[in-house]
């Protein structure tokens, strides 16, 4: 097929990576759309059609210049099987090159060629597979990503602060925990100083994994460069300081006084474990995972991961149950 012959045509040198990626969705999701522009495909979604009582959300950026070819005549959004999706790209490699396409005789189907990445048998491919799926053309409204969120005075702040970095490699031993536990898992993170998951029965059996140490003394958010450009007054950031410190005196008065001494800035929340389970899968795609844990109540978890291939990031929000639970509640209210 010639690139001419099309109105959509994406080349992707490591196809392992969409292929991954929709691996995942198709855990627990099963229509998906994609945005496809001149900027490159884009898909963000929620897990529910309302999105106020969804329980997760996906951010997939794979922009037109991480591609080696790429070609789109018109800005639309397709939805497509995500299940379907999955079969069809079961049998990528992870040497093989991935190729989407849309003709202009044939605007409901989505074409995906399949060929090694490099040239076989001088200069000719020894293998090339082409399979289609069905598509429909949607017009969709695309959710706000949680990561701000408007203060007491009403601007607008960053809803996450520095994240917890791991090692993919290790982020995967979570599989093997949920053979523990296939229902909840707990999640503790304090800043980009420590993170553990928990499964289990504390009476009976479980699993804990952490990584990282927990510190009285957090490293403080970095500010954003606007604020550290605005040119605050020295005499502001020196009272600042002295209330900062009064404050933490106050602290540790408090703390002796009740005999104990609490880790500042812990989030600990408990999570459905099939929510962690597409998680498993993408690992594949990154060398490291950064979890951000929100400054603000009642804001998901942030996972993100920057797919080594320099596709694009992949981003994931998690409701804990807590919060799951209270919106449900509040829904309930709403339909009597």
């Amino acid at each position: 097929m010639e690139e001419g012959d099309c109105v959509f045509y994406a080349k992707i040198t490591k196809g392992y990576v969409p292929k991954v990626a929709f691996d995942a969705m198709a855990t627990n999701l099963q229509h998906i759309p994609i945005k496809l522009s001149k900027r490159g495909m884009f898909i963000r979604l929620a897990d529910r059609d309302e999105v106020v009582s969804a329980r997760s959300m996906w951010n997939i950026s794979w922009e037109r210049k991480k591609f080696s070819e790429y070609k789109c005549t018109k800005t639309k959004t397709i939805s497509i099987n995500v299940k379907h999706m999955q079969k069809m790209l079961k049998n990528v490699k992870k040497k093989d090159c991935l190729t989407f396409y849309i003709t202009k005789t044939e605007p409901n189907k989505l074409y995906l060629l399949i060929q090694p990445s490099v040239a076989q048998n001088k200069g000719i491919s020894a293998r090339a597979e082409t399979v289609f799926l069905s598509i429909k053309q949607v017009n969709v409204v695309v959710p706000d990503l949680p990561d701000t969120y408007v203060n007491e005075n009403g601007e607008k702040e960053n809803a996450y602060g520095n994240p917890m970095v791991i090692e993919s490699a290790n982020f995967q031993k979570i599989k093997k925990m949920t053979s523990v536990c296939k229902t909840t898992i707990k999640v503790k993170i304090q800043k980009n100083n420590y993170i553990s998951f928990c499964v289990g029965d504390d009476s009976v059996m479980g699993s804990h994994l952490e990584f990282g140490e927990l510190t009285y003394a957090p490293e403080e958010d970095y500010q954003s460069e606007e604020t550290e450009e605005s040119g605050e007054e020295e005499g502001s950031a020196v009272e600042s300081e002295s209330e900062q410190q009064e404050s933490s005196e106050q602290e540790e008065e408090d703390e002796e006084e009740s005999g104990e001494k609490e880790y500042p800035y812990i989030y600990e929340k408990d999570f459905d474990v099939s929510l962690f389970t597409p998680l498993v899968k993408l690992p594949g795609l990154c060398t490291y995972m950064e979890f951000y844990a929100p400054k603000v109540v009642n804001f998901p978890l942030k996972v993100n991961m920057a797919s080594t291939s320099g596709l694009g990031d992949v981003t994931i929000y998690l409701k804990d149950r807590e919060y799951i639970e209270m919106v449900e509640e509040q829904l309930k209210k709403s339909k009597k």
